[in-house]
């Protein structure tokens, strides 16, 4: 990559730091002008370092994470579901459930157009998923097939803090020990074409974003 087009990619990252909207678009306007002098290698490395960049800014910095045994808290949930998991090697990894409802603000996967049978439902649940995995190395979000009838969605899975007075049967009615971690995990619907979550007990009441309770056919980890 050019020496001029690296100056500028340094100039991008003082920019990404300042409260100045205009600045940040201009910045990243100053390179992709340039796009055409670029080989198709040099393209790509430009539009990663870019992209890493923003991640950094926009994101939430470092999230600590917690290994835990996803499949057997999903499986007592939904002990009628079908899963699939997707790697049997890979091992998952969760956050606290509070700091993965800031990151679903942050994100802007609810944004994407909705295109019918080109970009719906299930593009909107595994690029939510993608984006937790490659943002955050946070990889415990379950995409969802269910009612409403083929529908995708998301489950937001992460550890809960429970107060030393609260007894266990006032927990949250999906809250459960993971024997793993010994951490107490919960969840929350989560609903990637406009960014709203809602707990299992709302959901029971059909307090959803389609006004009826959501079910789970089957689940991708």
């Amino acid at each position: 990559m050019s020496s001029s087009l690296e100056s500028r990619l340094r100039v991008i990252e003082d920019k990404l730091f300042s409260t100045d909207k205009a600045s940040i678009f201009n910045a990243v306007r100053a390179v992709t002008r340039h796009c055409q002098e670029l080989t198709d290698e040099e393209k790509s490395e430009l539009w990663f370092k870019i992209d890493r960049l923003l991640i950094a800014r926009f994101c939430l910095g470092k999230v600590p994470r917690t290994h835990i045994d996803l499949i057997a808290y999903l499986r007592r949930l939904f002990p009628q579901a079908e899963w699939q998991v997707m790697d049997d090697q890979q091992q998952h990894y969760i956050t606290l459930l509070e700091t993965q409802v800031k990151i679903a603000k942050v994100d802007f996967t609810y944004r994407l157009p909705y295109i019918l049978h080109l970009f719906d439902c299930e593009n909107f649940a595994n690029k939510f998923q993608d984006h937790m995995a490659d943002h955050y190395n946070i990889n415990g979000i379950p995409v969802i097939h269910g009612w409403p009838p083929n529908h995708g969605f998301n489950l937001l899975v992460g550890k809960i803090v429970i107060p030393e007075d609260m007894p266990g049967i006032h927990w949250p009615s999906s809250a459960w020990v993971d024997q793993m971690s010994g951490e107490v995990i919960d969840c929350l619907f989560y609903e990637p074409q406009n960014n709203r979550s809602w707990t299992w007990d709302e959901n029971e009441a059909g307090k959803t974003p389609f006004g009826v309770r959501y079910d789970v056919d089957k689940y991708f980890v």
